[in-house]
C-alpha cells in the first residue's frame, strides 16, 4: 500500500511545482480528447488518474489509512470512460482449521513480518441477533461465551482493505480455538472494471468509497 501513496504524492507534488492547485485544475470547457493526467479529490480524499493515448491507464487513491491502485485498459462510450483493470491475485483470510475447545472462543492469525495483527476484527454474531466486531491484540483474540446468548458465527475482516474472511460456525460445542492466515498477495490493487467514470463539463466523476471523487486535468 505504501507505493500507491508514493506514486500518488509525486503525481500531487508535480502539480504543486506546477503552480497548479485543485481549484485552478477545475472546470475546463468540456473537450473531446480525456487522454492526459488528472487529480482527484474528495473529502478526505487523494487520488490521481493517468488516460494514456495507447489506450492504458494507472490509478491512484489514497482514503485515511487505505491506499489502493489499479492498472489497465480504458475505452470511452459517449460521455463515460470504462475501465478494465488488468488481473491481480487479491488478498484473503484463510480459515486453517478449528477445534472444539473449552467454554471460549480462542482466535488465532498467522500474518507476514510486519503487518500487526490489530489492524484486523472478528465481528462476532450472536443469538440474540446482535453483530459485535472484537479488535485482535498481537496475540489474537479471546472471550468467554455468554450460554444466555451464546455466539453463532464469527467471520475475521481487515477494515482497510474492505476485506473478511468466510464465516465460521460456533454453535455445536462449548468454546472454540480457530486459527486463520492472512495471505497479503497483491494487497491494495483493486478491481475498477464495474466503476465506469462519468464525464461533465470536463471532469471526470468516479463513485468510490460512498464518495464522488472528481478528477479534474493537470494543466
Amino acid at each position: 500500500m505504501g507505493q500507491s501513496r508514493l506514486k500518488l504524492t509525486f503525481l500531487l507534488t508535480a502539480l504543486a511545482c506546477a503552480g497548479v492547485s485543485a481549484e485552478q485544475a477545475g472546470t475546463p470547457p468540456a473537450r473531446d480528447n480525456v487522454v492526459g493526467q488528472y487529480q482527484g479529490s474528495a473529502m478526505e480524499l487523494a487520488a490521481a488518474l493517468d488516460l494514456r493515448a495507447d489506450g492504458r491507464f494507472d490509478y491512484w487513491l489514497t482514503y485515511g489509512a487505505l491506499d489502493e491502485t489499479s492498472s489497465g485498459h480504458w475505452r470511452r462510450e459517449g460521455d463515460r470512460i470504462l475501465l478494465t483493470s488488468d488481473p491481480f491475485k487479491p488478498p484473503r483470510i484463510a480459515l486453517v482449521g478449528r477445534e472444539a475447545s473449552s467454554a471460549r472462543v480462542q482466535v488465532r492469525l498467522e500474518a507476514p513480518e510486519g503487518f500487526s495483527r490489530q489492524y484486523f476484527a472478528a465481528v462476532v454474531t450472536f443469538a440474540s441477533g446482535e453483530r459485535r466486531p472484537m479488535h485482535l491484540s498481537d496475540e489474537g483474540l479471546s472471550f468467554a461465551i455468554d450460554p444466555a446468548d451464546p455466539p453463532e458465527s464469527l467471520r475475521l475482516v481487515l477494515p482497510i482493505a474492505m476485506l473478511e474472511s468466510e464465516p465460521v460456525s460456533l454453535g455445536g460445542a462449548k468454546g472454540w480455538r480457530i486459527a486463520f492466515r492472512f495471505e497479503p498477495n497483491e494487497l491494495g490493487k483493486v478491481d475498477l472494471s464495474n466503476s465506469p467514470l462519468t464525464l461533465e463539463d470536463g471532469v471526470l466523476i468516479l463513485e468510490r468509497h460512498d464518495r464522488r471523487v472528481r478528477f479534474r486535468p493537470l494543466k
